[in-house]
């Protein structure tokens, strides 16, 4: 077994709060930082067999835990390995790696210009939703005599200058209302085009009647009018109808690309697997020339002992009883047709040494996450980058995407997409673990028979009304908290304990190995 440990996995272990780490001799005479905190309880068991393959440990004290010894919630903390380069078994690997890169390289280039697409049309939605707001500033239902000092006027300029110049092309053009301008009995027009507050159909003939100007002049102006009103009424619908196509088309492409990044992870996840760990293969194990391999797990198993709430932050905690198996095999792998009829396809069986600790924790559910955390940590840095890409791009667009598809599953009816935060997954994932909980309970409860349910109607009879009333005093509620949280520690460690050691006698007695 490697003397060298990781710092990196000592810092997470300090950082997540376990501050007493496990020093063992690892060595003869040589003690150092195991990698762990300190444990209840810990067997060790070194293991040595040239003639069959050696995983049938891991497959066997994890099932003896699970089924016999009712531990049956489990974590896989650790999985790598590493293989000589001259074995068949990197080759093997290596083929296998080099698929997994090419697919997870053409989804990654794909992903890219769905995200290109993506920017090019919120940009396109910014400019509509602009043209849109000035229609929608005119659509205001003022009183006619206060059309012309508000936003609503300079709102409706707005869009007649862009009828002029786009529409009627400008003054090039001298039919428009700028080429008018130029001849000698029209040059006052664009004044009072412009000069025209926000009208509907039906005022436009009044409000020209009122005006004293050359009737001509006042003739052509009541023609643009109605030319400009109806535009105004055309493409305001168009640009409505526009703005909702491009705003369900936006959401789609959204969630065309939430589709490709959930497709590219596993390419990632197994590509990261399938590479030979770098730290072991600097190891004494392996040799470039031989046949070798190095294999390490670690996987948590857990049971619950108790619950109980803290008396100020009404806070649920649960105790655990854990148990950690680690394995590290140093082996020789051969290449072999495990199934009959499968000719195409060869598998490695490892046959050699394997390490085994088994170690023991009481821990609370926010510890076991938190040493899961403090060991992944490294492991998943590019699936976490790959995650953040999006929000990142997303972020520089500001809060226009988030609030569009936010807007859009509203509309829908649809729960938030991905806009969830983590800490709210967790706590609907909390509660809904706690109402599954609270039904196993009720369960348990309900199987107890005649006999128990008699002793529980004594209790609730005699027992419960002169109990019930519990001090409301903070410092008593600490310290009854403080005592049951204790006494539910001291049943982890001895429940723990005796787990562990019933793996560690079992699997020995069980392989005719010496035991006592």
């Amino acid at each position: 077994m490697a003397t060298e440990i990781n710092e990196t996995i000592l810092e997470n272990l300090k950082k997540e709060g376990f501050k007493d780490l496990e020093i063992d001799e690892i060595a003869l005479n040589f003690y150092n930082y195991t990698g762990y905190p300190k444990p209840n309880q810990r067997y060790k068991l070194t293991y040595i067999n040239q003639d069959y393959s050696v995983e049938e440990m891991y497959f066997w004290m994890v099932g003896h835990a699970r089924d016999v010894l009712s531990l049956p919630y489990s974590i896989k903390i650790t999985d790598i390995f590493a293989a000589s380069e001259g074995s068949s078994l990197f080759g093997d690997l290596g083929q296998r790696l080099t698929a997994m890169q090419n697919q997870a390289s053409s989804l990654l280039a794909t992903t890219n210009n769905m995200v290109k697409d993506l920017f090019k049309k919120v940009r396109d939605f910014r400019k509509m939703r602009e043209r849109l707001s000035y229609y929608k500033k005119v659509e205001e239902n003022l009183p006619s005599n206060e059309r012309k000092s508000s936003t609503a006027h300079a709102a409706e300029n707005t869009l007649k200058d862009l009828w002029i110049t786009l529409i009627e092309g400008g003054g090039e053009n001298p039919s428009s209302v700028y080429g008018m301008a130029t001849k000698v009995n029209f040059v006052t027009l664009p004044d009072l085009f412009f000069q025209a507050p926000p009208l509907k159909e039906n005022e436009i003939k009044d409000y020209v009647k009122d005006l004293d100007f050359n009737p001509a002049v006042l003739l052509a102006l009541e023609r643009k009018l109605y030319q400009f009103y109806h535009w105004k009424k055309g493409t305001y619908e168009e640009l409505k109808f526009k703005e909702n196509m491009l705003k369900k088309n936006i959401y789609q492409h959204y969630q065309n690309i939430r589709l490709y990044l959930n497709w590219i992870k596993p390419y990632i996840k197994n590509a990261n697997k399938l590479s030979v760990n770098s730290d072991m293969m600097d190891t004494y194990g392996i040799i470039s020339s031989f046949q070798t391999s190095m294999v390490e797990i670690e996987t948590l198993l857990y049971v619950p002992v108790g619950n109980l709430t803290h008396p100020t932050e009404k806070k649920d905690l649960t105790v655990n009883s854990v148990v950690v198996l680690h394995f590290l095999y140093q082996t020789t792998p051969e290449m072999n047709f495990h199934a009959k009829d499968s000719y195409h396809q060869k598998g490695p069986s490892h046959a050699g040494r394997v390490d085994c600790q088994i170690r023991t924790y009481s821990w609370t559910s926010e510890e076991i996450s938190a040493y899961k955390k403090a060991k992944t940590d490294e492991e998943f840095e590019i699936i976490k980058a790959l995650d953040n890409s999006l929000t990142q791009d997303v972020d520089y667009f500001g809060s226009d995407l988030k609030e569009l598809i936010n807007e859009i599953e509203e509309e829908l009816g649809l729960e938030l997409s991905g806009d969830q935060s983590e800490k709210e997954k967790e706590k609907t994932l909390d509660e809904k673990k706690k109402e599954r909980d609270e039904k196993i309970k009720s369960y348990k409860k309900s199987q107890g028979g005649p006999v128990s349910d008699i002793f529980r109607g004594f209790k609730e009879i005699l027992i419960e009304p002169f109990f019930s009333g519990s001090s409301k005093n903070p410092q008593k509620q600490m310290l009854s908290y403080n005592s049951t949280l204790k006494g539910l520690k001291k049943k982890a460690t001895s429940d723990s304990n005796a787990k562990a050691w019933l793996i560690y006698k079992n699997y020995k007695k069980a392989h005719k190995m010496v035991t006592w």
